[in-house]
């Protein structure tokens, strides 16, 4: 363990005296070829240490194709991403760069084109992020080993294209060396992801066994942490959740975890204080977990006494800024608290807002198209909604994020898609506020709303689960 660790260090030195310089203006000059009208605006943006949402630094509104230069400061490297309509592509800025990106939307397949300092590595970031596409369509829907050799043949590729690119293009090194480590950490990520997906607790030797072998494989590397990569939280997430997971269903039946469900959040860190981490991983997992826990329970008395003996124990984390922000967020959202109103629009163009739902329980399922989890759970929801016929006191509300109308009604059309009702809230603007308003940034996600329009819970469990029929009868006494 002690010469892996040694080896992280090593790899990661050339990247440390970059953290330490000042803060520097990057400029960013954006041209845009859009016959097809796809998109008007785009936005560059950090993803969070703690949850993952996208957290614009500057935007950028297309005028035809005049070019369009915007700026924003950088202290140290950072992975970011690009992001307009539904899709977000990642970037890979250093301080000081002025970097030019020319964006072709007049084809089905998205084409960048960069120029400038830092145009190779972002090149090569573009060219991997379509490998990446291709092989993983659909591997959430295979079975598992056919899953994993699709990722492992994923590897492969981008193991080749890393050879002909460094052998083509003037990119140094260490920066090819970061960036082949950000595409392992987004395969770790993804089979992590699988497994969980398809855990359902106990001791299924299908899931477990592989969980064990792969949470092993997950580095601790302060060089990937610095600079903010998205694949490697991701795959710190999926480290964190598997182990505690694992942890609580040998430790607990079904009925004790719903019994200490309060008192998840102090089970939880006590458990990360035991792991063998470094105090800076065991401080960034710490913050993770504790911001997952007030996401899920809101603001509790548990939640408030954990937040203050991890301040009181880290009083310069740079984690305690967005702990206290989602922490005050839940001001807003706690049971019985007035639900942020939203409106959006049916597949044949009405408008429908949650308001207009008061005097029912609304179950609010947020998804799009292009989300595969999404998809996974329709099965369940339409059993749900089985479980509350012939009542008219319950609504689900299915809420799409798709940018893609066309894609959008034809699924809906479909007997793939639940009933109950449908609205689009696509416009980025729109979406952004309901994400914020709901402190949420992925989908799927679901919330559930009383009959006087209250919150009943802002992070609902999802259909499958074994809770939320139970939850939602409740709220009909």
């Amino acid at each position: 363990m002690k010469k892996l660790l040694i080896g992280i260090w090593v790899i990661g030195m050339w990247v440390i005296p970059d953290c330490r310089s000042q803060s520097k203006l990057n400029t960013f000059t954006l041209t845009c070829t859009d016959s097809l009208n796809q998109a008007t605006q785009a936005s560059i943006g950090l993803f969070s240490a703690l949850t993952g949402s996208f957290q614009p630094m500057t935007q950028i509104a297309f005028k035809g194709t005049m070019p369009i230069t915007s700026s924003f400061r950088l202290e140290t490297p950072q992975f970011a991403y690009l992001r307009f309509g539904d899709e977000l592509h990642p970037l890979y800025l250093q301080p000081g760069e002025q970097l030019r990106l020319h964006l072709d939307l007049t084809h089905k397949q998205t084409t960048l084109t960069f120029d400038g300092q830092g145009a190779e590595a972002n090149s090569y970031l573009a060219k991997a992020y379509l490998i990446q596409r291709e092989f993983e369509k659909g591997v959430f829907a295979l079975p598992l080993s056919e899953a994993f050799q699709r990722l492992d043949s994923l590897d492969k590729a981008l193991l080749l294209f890393d050879q002909t690119y460094a052998q083509r293009n003037r990119i140094t090194q260490n920066v090819l060396t970061l960036l082949r480590k950000q595409g392992q950490m987004r395969i770790l990520s993804l089979k992590l992801n699988i497994l969980l997906s398809r855990y359902g607790g106990g001791k299924d030797t299908t899931v477990v066994i592989p969980m064990v072998q792969i949470i092993k494989k997950v580095p601790f590397d302060p060089t990937l942490l610095a600079v903010r990569s998205p694949d490697y939280f991701r795959s710190l997430y999926s480290y964190a959740s598997a182990r505690t997971m694992l942890y609580l269903s040998a430790t607990f039946t079904k009925e004790e975890i719903t019994v200490n469900l309060p008192r998840l959040a102090l089970i939880t860190d006590e458990l990360i204080k035991k792991w063998s981490l470094t105090p800076t991983f065991t401080q960034y997992i710490r913050a993770y977990n504790l911001n997952l826990r007030i996401g899920q329970q809101g603001i509790t008395p548990v939640t408030t006494d954990v937040l203050t003996a991890y301040r009181k124990e880290y009083p310069q984390s740079i984690y305690l800024v967005e702990l206290q922000k989602s922490y005050d967020k839940w001001l807003v959202l706690k049971v019985g608290q007035k639900a942020p109103d939203f409106t959006g629009t049916t597949p044949d163009g009405e408008r429908i807002s949650l308001s207009n739902l008061k005097g029912k329980v609304v179950y609010v399922d947020v998804w799009a198209t292009w989300c595969k989890p999404c998809l996974l759970e329709f099965p369940s929801a339409k059993q749900l909604q089985q479980a509350f016929l012939p009542t008219d006191q319950v609504a689900f509300l299915y809420v799409s994020i798709d940018s893609n109308h066309a894609a959008w009604k034809k699924l809906v059309h479909t007997d793939k898609v639940p009933g109950g009702y449908h609205i689009n809230i696509s416009d980025q603007k729109q979406s952004d506020q309901f994400f914020k308003s709901y402190t949420f940034g992925s989908v799927p996600h679901h919330i559930l709303i009383d009959k006087q329009g209250n919150i009943a819970n802002s992070n609902a469990p999802k259909p499958s689960s074994n809770n939320i029929e139970m939850m939602i009868k409740a709220l009909l006494k």
